[in-house]
């Protein structure tokens, strides 16, 4: 589940459905754009992983780990520093940096698929 919302990310996230890598390794992204949609997506669906912006992360995680499906959050950290970055990835256990190129993404992805799986949801 991408929640794109207005975030310095949200192009890139809105990109990840139309990469055919992604596509190729099983990946199905459902995108949503506002916290009604996230939140009605997380009610009707099961969903592994949330996709948001790092600058968001904070103010979905509640309403993520609330989520019967029980998804990790994956926050996305568009151009930030490496303080930044260090300090997301301790909070949320994993992190999509970016830019960078599509193995980077879905190395990002499958280590938040090792911590679903590991059930260390946050």
């Amino acid at each position: 589940l991408v929640y794109a919302g207005q975030s310095a990310s949200a192009t890139l996230m809105r990109s990840f459905q139309s990469q055919p890598a992604f596509r190729k390794a099983g990946y199905r992204f459902q995108l949503v754009e506002d916290s009604a949609g996230l939140d009605n997506a997380l009610k009707a669906g099961k969903y592994d992983v949330v996709v948001a912006d790092v600058s968001e992360a904070s103010d979905l995680s509640q309403q993520v780990s609330a989520a019967a499906s029980k998804p990790v959050l994956l926050p996305v950290a568009f151009k930030a520093s490496k303080q930044e970055q260090s300090a997301a990835l301790k909070k949320y256990h994993c992190l999509l940096k970016a830019p960078g190129n599509t193995d980077n993404y879905m190395d990002a992805i499958d280590h938040a698929m090792e911590l679903k799986l590991k059930g260390a949801n946050r």
